[in-house]
């Protein structure tokens, strides 16, 4: 398990070298979110998420915006959804399976988990 000074260490080693934009405050609308699970986020807030998510493979902190997967499950788990991913990442973490290594175990644990992406 990863402590949370390795957390963080990680976290600001995925930032190296990335130029942050200036910050400019926009006017803040109303929208009605009709879709369950979505998460609107602007491009510079993604960047922070995907860094951060970069240091929870292999934990139980993934969140599903980072990828983990090897070249065996790109195409299907690129079209997954976030929750999709966490639930495939989780599955075989528990499993004690390699993130990046293609197997029947790790099939059977993608095609259970990305039943509507291919």
């Amino acid at each position: 398990m990863k402590t949370k000074t390795k957390i963080i260490k990680e976290f600001k080693e995925n930032l190296t070298g990335y130029v942050f934009p200036v910050i400019v405050k926009a006017p803040v609308s109303k929208h009605e979110f009709t879709g369950p699970r979505k998460l609107f986020v602007t491009g510079q807030a993604f960047a922070y998420l995907n860094a951060l998510d970069k240091t929870f493979i292999g934990t139980n902190s993934y969140m599903g915006f980072t990828y983990f997967w090897g070249q065996a499950y790109k195409h299907t788990l690129r079209s997954a959804s976030n929750t999709q991913r966490q639930r495939v990442h989780n599955a075989m973490v528990k499993a004690g399976l390699e993130l990046t290594e293609a197997s029947p175990e790790h099939e059977a644990i993608v095609l259970k988990h990305c039943k509507n992406t291919f």
